[in-house]
């Protein structure tokens, strides 16, 4: 029987093939590649709000990858992240309006490899939003270093969420849901910023990764702030603590500092722990 972890690995690795693939068909890699998750190339950000800059870096069936550097001034100057494995993340707090450039490097045992990008989102202004990869989105939240994701001890009866807004008007047609070890029907839930209920939905799956759609789809409105959730009885969920240090931006949604939600008993989720992410998806429609 397959574990539910490997699911979400095998999960995890599909979305790093969609990023990575391009760079990957018909060459030859001497070095690891980078690639980043967030902020979505393009996108707009707060100015003084702290960004958390995170991607993956692959050095094919070997491995091998011992750290990632980011260059903001043309690769004059390199600083370390903070990296595990395949993943890396580094905070950044914008200072001003305009552009924000970036290179990313990669290192293994053997090589380093060349300056990767260059990268680029907006802090301030009124950019237009970038482009989507897909009609469809359904939010693939990335992994982090040396934050994994925990089945929950807690048993008791909680309420668990994302807040989270979007960079353009469209719909919330359902959502993804990583389980714990509760094996129940999922009741999935999205509200207005103020609690007001916009929709609900029943899943009956036990998987360890849970799709659902709401019975109808429910428009949203470009940078108004909604909370997508669903309501554990018996506690047993999924989190990971110190997920949401920083904002995200995965376009077309935007995810501020201490984007984790939930609520005891049920009901709309405002509570927030350690930064905590609950691993909740919302699925967004254009059309």
């Amino acid at each position: 029987m397959i574990d539910p972890r490997d699911v979400k690995r095998i999960l995890a690795v599909a979305a790093a093939l969609l990023l990575i693939g391009p760079l990957l068909t018909g060459t030859a890699q001497a070095a690891p590649v980078t690639a980043v998750y967030t902020p979505t190339h393009g996108s707009t950000v707060a100015v003084g709000v702290p960004v958390l800059i995170a991607g993956t870096a692959v050095n094919g069936e070997s491995g091998d990858v011992t750290g990632v550097e980011i260059s903001f001034d043309d690769g004059r100057t390199w600083l370390p992240t903070e990296h595990h494995n395949e993943s890396w993340l580094h905070h950044y707090t914008p200072v001003e309006p305009g552009p924000v450039t970036y290179h990313l490097r990669a290192s293994s045992s053997r090589d380093v490899s060349e300056a990767y990008g260059p990268y680029e989102f907006f802090a301030g202004g009124t950019a237009a939003p970038p482009a989507l990869r897909c009609p469809y989105c359904t939010l693939s939240l990335p992994w982090l270093p040396n934050r994994p994701e925990r089945d929950d001890p807690d048993q008791a009866a909680v309420e668990l969420g994302l807040r989270l807004s979007f960079d353009r008007a469209g719909y919330v047609a359902g959502a993804m849901v990583h389980r714990g070890t509760y094996t129940g029907p999922l009741t999935v839930h999205l509200w207005s910023a103020t609690g007001t209920l916009l929709a609900e939905t029943v899943s009956g799956s036990d998987t360890a990764v849970s799709y659902v759609r709401f019975p109808n789809r429910v428009p949203v409105a470009a940078g108004q702030e909604y909370v997508v959730s669903y309501f554990a009885p018996v506690g047993g969920y999924a989190s990971t603590e110190d997920y949401f240090s920083a904002a995200m931006v995965i376009a077309p949604y935007t995810m501020g500092r201490a984007a984790g939600v939930y609520s005891y008993g049920g009901g709309f989720p405002t509570e927030t722990w350690h930064d905590s992410n609950y691993w909740v998806h919302p699925t967004f429609e254009l059309t």
